[in-house]
């Protein structure tokens, strides 16, 4: 009888295990993130994230099975702030692997650009299946849509309406898809390539009424036609559109 007392008290002990005690043993694996008002236990909890003082904290979410304490982890995550949001539902195939389903995020198109290049709009996410390797894809299946998409450089602005396009795997084993737009001056055609460098795209544009347009790359070439578009690092049997 005294055993399963005993049993008893450490489950709901481990049960109630706040949130806040994880933080504090594990801080210094985390230390690059910061976190604050900390709420709830081990198992389902909430969070901000402080991401800098150009935006307001993240609001994250947390359900983790107790399952976690005699098999592999599984849980969900999700997160809420007002420039993005989104969740998924994760499960630890190893010491060094992750499964992700039903991954769905939305996020600023300014993300996904670097230098004096804007982007606009937002482009969301959803992805059925991921997996990771070391923190790298081996597996990915989804599409994204970039809404209200334009790119802007300087004084130059290209509207391209709607973006969407596919991502999956190729045959080198990296993350990349297909992309076409609806809407917007010109019509793009492409496919892209994420790689350890950064992104790539290969494609074309075309002005939809035959008129000359304004492009904000390239030295601000003007597409009065079909316009090839490169830029990132690729091989040279990098597939176009």
């Amino acid at each position: 009888m005294a055993g399963l007392l005993v049993l008893a008290f450490l489950a709901l002990g481990i049960g109630l295990f706040p949130a806040r005690w994880l933080l504090d043993l594990y801080g210094q694996r985390i230390a690059i993130l910061r976190f604050s008002e900390v709420q709830g236990t081990v198992w389902h909890g909430q969070a901000h994230l402080d991401v800098g003082s150009e935006h307001d904290p993240v609001r994250i979410e947390w359900y983790l099975s107790a399952a976690a304490l005699w098999a592999n982890i599984h849980g969900s995550v999700s997160w809420n702030a007002p420039y993005s949001s989104g969740h998924l539902h994760f499960a630890r195939l190893g010491t060094d692997s992750w499964y992700l389903q039903a991954v769905r995020a939305s996020i600023p198109a300014q993300w996904l650009v670097r230098g004096s290049l804007r982007a606009r709009g937002q482009v969301h996410i959803d992805l059925t299946t991921v997996e990771l390797r070391d923190t790298w894809p081996t597996q990915v299946q989804g599409r994204f849509r970039w809404a209200a998409a334009a790119l802007q450089a300087g004084d130059k602005i290209l509207v391209l309406g709607t973006v969407h396009g596919s991502i999956g795997m190729d045959s080198e084993g990296l993350t990349g898809g297909k992309v076409s737009n609806s809407g917007g001056a010109v019509s793009l055609q492409g496919r892209f390539r994420i790689t350890p460098l950064g992104l790539a795209f290969n494609g074309t544009l075309r002005a939809r009424d035959g008129s000359e347009v304004a492009f904000p790359l390239h030295e601000n070439v003007d597409i009065d036609g079909t316009q090839a578009v490169h830029f990132g690092i690729f091989p040279p049997n990098f597939p176009g559109s």
